[in-house]
């Protein structure tokens, strides 16, 4: 059974402060990205998009780039589904591009905190 991380790039940078001139999305993917491989460096992660391809591969964060499946000018968060519903791991754990990962994500994919003696904390 495979278990990883997906994301799904192809927003513009409409709510984002500053000049415009910077994609503060691509960014704050990186930075994400970043912070599960620091506390989940052998998970995996997918990503889902049709810009900024070889930065991200440059970034060596992502095991697999995969072109968005859906022209979401029209249908402005279907991506998010659509990277789910074709996320290549049996067991996925969809991350928006603002999400920090401060803790070891291992029993994310637990069947209940019960069964782990998991506090939560």
């Amino acid at each position: 059974m495979t278990r990883g991380i997906v994301y799904s790039l192809d927003g513009e940078n409409e709510n984002c402060v500053g000049d415009g001139t910077t994609d503060y999305f691509l960014k704050e993917v990186l930075i994400s990205a970043d912070s599960v491989k620091r506390r989940n460096p052998n998970l995996p992660i997918t990503i889902f998009t049709n810009k900024h391809e070889n930065l991200l591969h440059d970034s060596g964060y992502f095991e697999s780039i995969l072109p968005c499946l859906v022209d979401s000018h029209t249908r402005p968060y279907i991506n998010k589904i659509a990277a789910c519903l074709n996320s290549p791991y049996d067991e996925t754990l969809y991350l928006d591009c603002d999400t920090y990962v401060l803790v070891s994500l291992e029993n994310v994919y637990a069947k209940g905190f019960e069964a782990y003696n998991d506090t939560g904390d």
